[in-house]
């Protein structure tokens, strides 16, 4: 009988072996690894501080360099010789809204990529660096920045809050919850804000 359980556990462990050889092998056949740099394909810098995968399929980095769009086999690179008012800044925040609108967020302001793209710079009070931003179920905007300015987009309008401001905080963090709270966070505290403009509990 013990004879029999031996025989059991090695065949058991030889399957294991040969059916995690042949996965492996499968993974490597199925899997590569590429390398991009600037010297291969257009990305402006090897830093990449910020990415987004935007509904379209398109790959948007945020560099130190700029922006850049990769479509699965080159870099396309945006700056302001070939998308006026986008600049050269550099790149910390990217998102997009459910419009397909892409906000970019750089070291001093906030630029607005629309989704037939024209670009518009955004006024957020006094410019800041973009630290956070989430929307609403209403499809309003919220963009919360290093110096504690909580702001909200909607219908081409902002409203401008400071929450958090003159606190030592690098830690900026948005939250909407169940459509109707807002949750602003810094490294010192965790806000609630609710109900939120135009939005009634579902």
């Amino acid at each position: 009988m013990l004879r029999n359980c031996w025989a059991l556990v090695l065949a058991a462990a030889w399957l294991l072996c040969a059916c995690g050889g042949s996965v492996r092998a499968a993974d490597k056949a199925q899997y590569s690894v590429d390398l991009w740099n600037p010297d291969r394909g257009g990305l402006p810098s090897s830093v990449v501080l910020a990415m987004i995968q935007t509904r379209d399929g398109y790959l948007w980095l945020g560099t130190p360099k700029g922006l850049a769009r990769f479509d699965g086999v080159r870099f396309e690179e945006f700056n302001e010789s070939n998308t006026p008012g986008l600049g050269r800044g550099v790149v910390v925040k990217l998102f997009e809204d459910s419009q397909g609108n892409l906000w970019v967020g750089t070291e001093a302001e906030v630029v607005l990529v629309t989704r037939e793209g024209k670009v518009a710079p955004v006024e957020v009070g006094r410019q800041g660096r973009l630290r956070a931003v989430c929307e609403d179920s209403t499809g309003a905007v919220w963009l919360y920045t290093l110096d504690g300015q909580l702001a909200r987009y909607q219908d081409e309008h902002f409203a401008v809050w400071h929450v958090g401001e003159g606190l030592p905080s690098k830690c900026r963090a948005l939250a909407v919850e169940n459509g109707t709270l807002l949750w602003v966070g810094t490294d010192m505290s965790l806000t609630g804000i609710g109900p939120l403009p135009g939005v009634t509990a579902g």
